[in-house]
């Protein structure tokens, strides 16, 4: 019987630990790995809450791991909470029986892995956000510090990896690092799991683009919310406008990514970063009416875009969206001539000469 009322003690707190962390905000991980779940906290800077609170449970982890359980520093906190309620699980337990990190039930350390791993996406790769000329690299960001709870054992990497990997903000700024050689000695669920991409570009990497086909950097199981081309940041000109139509042709084909970024950085463009922006859009919409209509047979596009421009932040984003319809020529073109007015005034506004001269007549 005391055996019993020792099981059904551990088993009511077990339940109440899991519950005090899906309180927090803690979702069971497996229901978020789907090639399609997105967050919108997947973005160039991070958003959110937890980092005290990530210093919390690393904490708890630690005296977890020790097998000890204290109360963490005198302010309450929800994690404290938890540590009292682990502390009854230890109390439950059998005689000579040690509650560790790694004993608890699969469902619980997942849960306190997720709390860990979800403060990563404070970590801002980016800085200068709602600054005059642009958001820029932040050179001290290093991804690989932001897994360095995978170090801690055997079982941590194998319970976290997936985890980690999905929620970490991907960042290269070695010119020299050949992204797909890396990815491809991944386990191919660990590729799947990887949700954001942003590396440091020069007009090499603009003519690879032409090689990915329909996948981001050619890898079929790579399915991205966020991929980032930051331009590189130096005293030589960027000539954007040589790769316009190279990467005209990979947006036509391009899947498994639903987000693409291009960031300025400050770096010096030829012609001018927005009036690149302009002619890409243009000549994306005129490629798609001449691959729909003019071409037999038609070769309509295997994913749509939508594009916006941030002034502040000097980047524009295109977020991928199912092909268009086959429909009539004319239908299609009322639907396209809002945008191709968008595009206009947009054009006009770069291109606008502010000295007064140039609007004085000839005669």
């Amino acid at each position: 019987m005391a055996r019993t009322l020792g099981n059904d003690c551990c088993r009511d707190t077990t339940k109440r630990v899991q519950n005090g962390l899906h309180k927090q905000g803690a979702h069971a991980f497996r229901d978020r790995m789907g090639p399609h779940s997105a967050r919108s906290s997947d973005k160039i800077e991070a958003r959110g809450q937890g980092q005290p609170l990530r210093g919390t449970l690393i904490a708890l982890l630690s005296s977890l791991i020790t097998g000890k359980t204290s109360r963490i520093g005198r302010t309450p906190d929800p994690a404290e909470d938890l540590l009292a309620e682990i502390q009854t699980m230890k109390q439950c337990a059998k005689p000579g029986q040690h509650v560790t990190l790694l004993s608890l039930p699969a469902e619980i350390r997942s849960a306190i892995l997720e709390h860990v791993f979800d403060s990563n996406f404070q970590a801002k790769g980016f800085l200068g956000q709602g600054l005059l000329g642009g958001i820029f690299h932040n050179e001290d960001y290093n991804a690989s510090s932001l897994l360095a709870p995978l170090l801690v054992c055997k079982q941590f990497y194998q319970d976290s990896s997936l985890l980690a990997l999905n929620r970490t903000n991907f960042v290269v700024s070695n010119l020299f690092f050949k992204i797909p050689e890396r990815i491809a000695t991944l386990h191919p669920k660990q590729i799947e799991a990887i949700r954001s991409i942003a590396f440091v570009a020069d007009a090499r990497h603009f003519r690879q683009l032409h090689d990915w086909g329909q996948h981001p950097f050619g890898i079929k199981n790579l399915s991205l919310d966020s991929l980032t081309i930051v331009l590189r940041r130096s005293s030589n000109w960027h000539y954007l406008f040589d790769f316009t139509t190279d990467l005209v042709h990979l947006l036509r084909s391009l899947t498994g990514v639903k987000s693409f970024t291009f960031v300025r950085n400050v770096a010096l463009v030829k012609g001018s970063f927005k009036t690149w922006y302009n002619r890409l859009i243009g000549l994306l919409l005129k490629i798609d009416h001449l691959e729909r209509y003019d071409k037999v047979p038609a070769s309509p596009e295997k994913t749509w875009w939508t594009w916006s421009y941030d002034e502040v932040a000097q980047s524009f984003t295109l977020e991928a969206n199912p092909a268009k319809r086959i429909m009539d020529e004319e239908a299609y073109m009322q639907e396209i001539l809002p945008l191709m007015a968008e595009l206009k005034v947009s054009m006009e506004n770069e291109e606008w000469n502010p000295d007064p001269r140039s609007r004085l007549p000839y005669y």
